[in-house]
């Protein structure tokens, strides 16, 4: 149902790199997403606009900003230099580093149940000569300190994930705030193990995902690094002083919803629709009764909203989207409403997921002609759904005919 819009190879990285981007915005272990607009209004002039599912605390922000700052600052591009700023990267996103090496642990000690920590062994004479070349390779990456000569790369892998298991135990305290160091070598081995060709026939396919999650704080750091080089000192004051938050427009709330049945014959009723006689709760998906669902407006939402507001007069303006997870399908609809309500205005968002997040509120300052566009996008995709439900015996004919008259 998302307008499709074509990519260029060129356009997908730059939204790859600012989803990376994105990731260091994110601060708590769960509940907490981010997403970010970066406009380049001259050669040498970027801004860098930045939201979050609820409002930055003043700490946050001041994070941020030094965190540009010490990149800006940096004379050339080297790797002591990086790692002092992954370093500044980690303490700022702390909390989340350590959930994701927590999730990784956790694979690692189910898979050390058999003995195997989730590495696939060596298969054949072919597998050996591979492995033996990401052997040296990753022996040059991390050196002979991390990687002693003689050592075997299933061997290195099993000391390392035993030291990671080690290192966070059940029942032991563990100072997550005092830890960076550890969260800063489990980020430079990981990103280094993803440097090797044939990772993927070296280690279990889900815990890889998850060693990937923890690598991406490198590269996020890395692309940070490089672009901010690039600029001229007047260029690198220019962005540090265009950094800025867009906090969403209203708070989060929390709401019980109503079974399933009960919400399609309010949506049903409200829009002149009559459920047929023959429709069941069996036939709609179960809920618990008593779930809360969190409703917030996503940040991808709240700088859509941003854009327009600053751009509508703007005769030819393109602003890429990154986020910190995959936006959801009403953000990819409110995205491709918003480009075909104003022209000039392109918007991008990198990944596209056919799926509803639990809850979507629209920004309180959203025009109200996108509220209604969405509003058609969605009325349509769930017409479509309904058509194709037999269960529902005669709505389907009525919520085309709806449909038709709305956008007579």
């Amino acid at each position: 149902m998302t307008s499709g819009t074509y990519r260029s190879p060129g356009s997908r990285n730059r939204l790859e790199s600012l989803d990376l981007l994105s990731i260091l915005l994110v601060t708590e272990s769960s509940d907490d997403v981010a997403a970010i607009s970066i406009y380049r209004t001259a050669a040498d002039r970027i801004e860098l606009w930045y939201s979050k599912d609820r409002p930055c605390t003043e700490i946050e922000k001041a994070n941020i900003t030094k965190f540009i700052q010490s990149a800006a600052r940096t004379a050339h591009l080297s790797k002591p230099a990086r790692e002092d700023l992954l370093r500044i990267a980690l303490r700022m996103c702390k909390r989340k580093v350590f959930a994701c090496i927590y999730e990784a642990r956790h694979l690692m000690v189910r898979f050390s149940r058999d003995g195997s920590y989730g590495i696939i062994p060596r298969a054949s004479q072919a597998d050996h000569d591979l492995r033996d070349a990401a052997t040296i390779k990753l022996r040059r990456i991390l050196g002979e300190n991390d990687f002693p000569s003689g050592r075997s790369l299933e061997a290195f892998l099993t000391l390392l994930f035993q030291a990671i298991i080690l290192a966070i135990r059940p029942g032991v305290p563990f100072d997550i705030a005092a830890n960076v160091e550890f969260y800063f070598e489990a980020v430079i081995r990981c990103h280094a193990l993803l440097q090797v060709p044939v990772i993927d026939t070296v280690i279990e396919g889900t815990l890889l995902g998850r060693l990937m999650e923890i690598a991406d704080y490198y590269t996020a750091v890395a692309i940070a690094h490089r672009e901010i080089q690039k600029l001229s000192p007047g260029g690198k004051a220019y962005l540090i002083r265009s950094i800025r938050e867009i906090p969403p427009s209203s708070p989060t709330t929390y709401l019980t919803p109503p079974d399933p049945l009960t919400c399609l014959n309010h949506w049903a009723r409200y829009r002149g629709l009559t459920l047929s006689s023959s429709s069941s709760p069996s036939s709609l998906p179960a809920f618990p009764g008593k779930t809360q669902i969190r409703e917030c407006t996503h940040p991808e939402a709240t700088l859509i909203t941003k854009i327009i507001s600053a751009h509508k007069s703007s005769p030819t303006v393109l602003r890429d989207i990154g986020s910190s997870r995959i936006s959801c399908w009403i953000c990819q609809e409110f995205s491709a409403a918003a480009c075909d309500l104003y022209p000039g205005i392109c918007i991008r968002l990198s990944r596209e997921m056919l799926a509803t997040a639990g809850s979507w509120k629209f920004p309180v300052d959203t025009p109200a002609c996108l509220v209604l566009a969405l509003t058609r996008r969605v009325e349509r995709a769930m017409g479509m759904v309904f058509e194709g439900v037999d269960s529902l015996g005669g709505i389907g004919r009525g919520v085309k005919r709806k449909i038709g008259e709305m956008e007579g």
